[in-house]
């Protein structure tokens, strides 16, 4: 916790010192940031005197002085046009003299004759000045920036533990990737809710906006980017609804054979008769035919087999269904089938069909 805490105190020091450090900081400490001055509709007079010149010269001199880095602005005044000359220490402080000087009574417009200083003296000086103040600041809401950050902890634990509550979930939805899903969109809430509290704390909810409108864009930009990813996620979800298949089933998907193993939110697993694990990506699942072999408790077997063409064909057929009657789950009705289908040179080919209840049959029959 110690690490982050101070990564993140030594880049907001460092952001705060940047060329535009004002707005920055004002940002994150939840302000508005400052607007550009914007000319007010005002009625302009027929005549103005020399006198009113003065009086507005006055009144800006009065401001600028109470104002440190107003000190060196030189203002000039003629029928209602205000002139600034000389040079400022940042950006901010020459908008802020323009809007200041837009607000007073019976100017009519502001000439911006400003200019952002390059002296490398004063540069550092307000450099190091802005330094010190934020880092005073960071100090001094540190206690603030603590408890937010054990909220959020909390409110991220909260969502965790209750993520991992998988029976609970099953009690709402039977099917168990959607119950697994529930699940971290639950987390994924908590997340949110901690977050937003952290951000009330540290009032900088005025920020929520903009992080919202930036994990828009860049939602947007990586699901572009990361199309195939987003297209299996979508079709997890949708095969989890639709439940072609359940756990365990013996299924047929794109020519692959095996049971399956489990649905995640990537690829549909299927462990085939030799052991082996075959990964098929959701989004072709969702598009290939299925056959779920599993799915109805009856299946019907075709074979073939060969027998001696010396043997006697109508015993060696009886016994073959003999045979067949005695085989654990295959089913009395409909009856078991033996056809003779062809004649070799010394071997004749017989055509078999059983119905089993399971899926696992292994007949031998003795010929």
């Amino acid at each position: 916790m110690h690490k982050p805490l101070s990564t993140l105190a030594f880049l907001l020091l460092l952001i705060s010192t940047s060329t535009n450090a004002d707005q920055i900081t004002d940002l994150l400490n939840g302000k508005t940031p400052p607007k550009k001055p914007v000319e007010n509709e005002k009625i302009i007079e027929v005549e103005t005197t020399v006198e009113d010149d003065k009086n507005i010269q006055k009144r800006l001199k009065k401001i600028f002085t109470e104002l440190e880095d107003f000190h060196n602005i030189k203002i000039k005044v003629s029928n209602g046009i205000v002139t600034l000359q000389g040079e400022v220490s940042s950006s901010s402080t020459k908008n802020k003299a323009l809007q200041l000087t837009q607000q007073v009574e019976g100017v009519i417009e502001v000439e911006d004759e400003l200019k952002i200083t390059q002296d490398v003296e004063v540069r550092l000086k307000n450099t190091w000045k802005k330094f010190l103040s934020n880092a005073y600041e960071v100090i001094g809401n540190l206690p603030l920036f603590l408890l937010a950050l054990v909220a959020f902890i909390v409110f991220w634990m909260i969502g965790r533990w209750l993520s991992g509550r998988h029976k609970f979930f099953q009690r709402i939805v039977s099917n168990a990737f959607i119950a697994e899903l529930l699940g971290q969109v639950t987390h994924l809430l908590f997340i949110l809710l901690g977050l937003l509290i952290a951000l009330s704390i540290l009032d900088l909810t005025a920020i929520l906006g903009t992080l919202l409108g930036a994990a828009g864009i860049v939602g947007l930009a990586v699901g572009f980017a990361v199309r195939d990813t987003v297209e299996n996620y979508l079709a997890s979800i949708l095969l989890s609804l639709r439940n072609p298949f359940e756990i365990n089933d013996f299924v047929n998907i794109d020519g692959k054979e095996g049971n399956v193993l489990r649905l995640t939110t990537r690829a549909t697993i299927l462990i085939s008769p030799d052991g082996n694990h075959i990964r098929i990506p959701n989004f072709i699942v969702f598009k290939a035919v299925i056959i779920n072999f599993s799915r109805n408790a009856e299946r019907r077997f075709q074979f073939d087999i060969e027998i001696d063409g010396k043997q006697d064909l109508l015993q060696t057929q009886a016994l073959a269904l003999q045979t067949l009657s005695t085989v654990s789950g295959v089913l009395s009705q409909p009856e078991s089938l033996i056809t003779l289908e062809e004649i070799r040179d010394s071997i004749i080919r017989a055509y078999s069909e059983i119905q089993r209840s399971d899926m696992r049959c292994q007949v031998r029959i003795p010929v």
